[in-house]
């Protein structure tokens, strides 16, 4: 690369240089002669406007910069080699940043880059879009941040809140990912705030938001769906299992009642053998029906229990209270007036119901609850059916 007996001497004593701090500023000269001349130059003249800036450098005792002054002068040849080199990294920053800027452009996630004297660097189209912002993305860089939050503001289902939220963001300067931010359109929007490191020295704050309302709609059908029975559209065991130790812990630590029924349909099977289990299928739905019509409160939680079986969850329900709604129940379901010539009990469908009532504390076992319904329900059978056995469990 050197010159035959033009090694300076310098490059002699490598403790006295650091080779790559000298090629840094090797390449900054050569970098600076680029913007400095036209670009169909292919000869560097001397001396070029960048071993001026490296003579100022100098004077100012930068070790390095002399030292790259000195053997470019000694060595032109290089310039030329070293040119090549600066044009390749500025051309592949170039494409980086084009690459870069085309994908924040074509991406549906909203990107807003602020900077750290709060002015806008960038902002993309789905941004805009987002915010409802009538200019275009361009538009915004170069405008402060308070007003690009004062175009913004009126999107937000509760303004006040959203902008101190912002404020408090930017003043704590920490990263806070996947905040779900409602809007006054009815959307839902996820936002991440991420302080970066834009150039040395300088930070800049990210605002990336994603539009999640089409995806929270499906999951909360989703979760409709897997928490309702197929049949009779009421709740599910899976939802019963989910919604009663909930209701258990509340009641214990508001200190109040709770009670639980179970709902078996007398000879059900006799039905299904006689009348087929399509009309099976119509009983349970307008047995579920009229179940349902018997809450009292709007915590009740009535389901579906398995087959022919329903429950009653009754939170705050006192023991009259719970055989109230239990005998309620058993006679609306009789009046119904389905057919059963096969019953043993009536020429009706009836049921029998077993239920329990607690004072919950904190070690009460849904599991226990649930047996001692259960064991209610079969003494209900066991006395004739078509009737209600309460008990309570201590």
């Amino acid at each position: 690369m050197f010159a035959k007996n033009k090694t300076p001497a310098f490059l002699k004593n490598l403790e006295f240089l650091k080779i790559r701090r000298f090629l840094y500023w090797a390449i900054r000269v050569c970098r600076a002669n680029r913007r400095a001349r036209p670009e169909s130059s292919n000869v560097v003249r001397a001396p070029p406007p960048a071993i001026h800036y490296l003579q100022e450098k100098r004077r100012r005792g930068t070790e390095h910069a002399r030292l790259a002054y000195l053997w470019l002068l000694n060595n032109r040849h290089i310039v030329n080699i070293l040119s090549a080199i600066a044009a390749r990294v500025c051309y592949r920053k170039h494409v980086r940043h084009s690459h870069l800027k085309t994908l924040l452009t074509v991406m549906r996630d909203g990107i807003l880059l602020v900077g750290h004297d709060g002015i806008i660097e960038y902002a993309n189209e789905t941004f805009c879009e987002q915010f409802c912002i009538d200019a275009s993305p361009d538009s915004l860089t170069g405008m402060t941040s308070g007003q690009v939050i004062a175009m913004i503001a009126p999107q937000y289902q509760d303004s006040k809140s959203a902008i101190e939220r912002i404020r408090f963001l930017v003043e704590q300067n920490t990263p806070c990912l996947g905040e779900e931010i409602p809007m006054a359109s009815g959307r839902t929007l996820l936002r991440d705030f991420i302080p970066i490191e834009l150039r040395p020295g300088k930070m800049a704050r990210v605002w990336h938001h994603r539009d999640v309302t089409a995806l929270r709609a499906a999951q909360t059908k989703l979760e409709t769906l897997t928490t309702l029975d197929g049949l009779t559209e009421v709740a599910n065991r899976r939802k019963l299992d989910d919604h009663f130790p909930r209701e258990v812990n509340r009641c214990a630590s508001e200190n109040l009642p709770l009670s639980f029924a179970m709902i078996d349909v007398d000879y059900f099977k006799k039905f299904n053998d006689r009348y087929g289990h399509l009309a099976g299928d119509d009983c349970l739905r307008r047995i579920a029906k009229a179940v349902q019509q018997c809450a009292h409160d709007p915590r009740d939680l009535i389901g579906r229990y398995g087959g022919e079986e329903f429950f009653a969850l009754l939170p705050s329900a006192d023991s009259a209270t719970a055989a109230q709604i239990a005998a309620r129940m058993r006679q609306k379901i009789h009046d119904l007036g389905i057919e059963h010539l096969d019953s043993g009990v009536s020429p009706y469908v009836t049921v029998s119901v077993g239920v329990v009532t607690l004072m919950p504390d904190p070690r009460t076992s849904t599991n226990d609850i649930l047996k001692t319904a259960d064991s209610a329900l079969y003494e209900a059978k066991a006395q004739g059916r078509n009737r209600v056995c309460a008990r309570e469990l201590l």
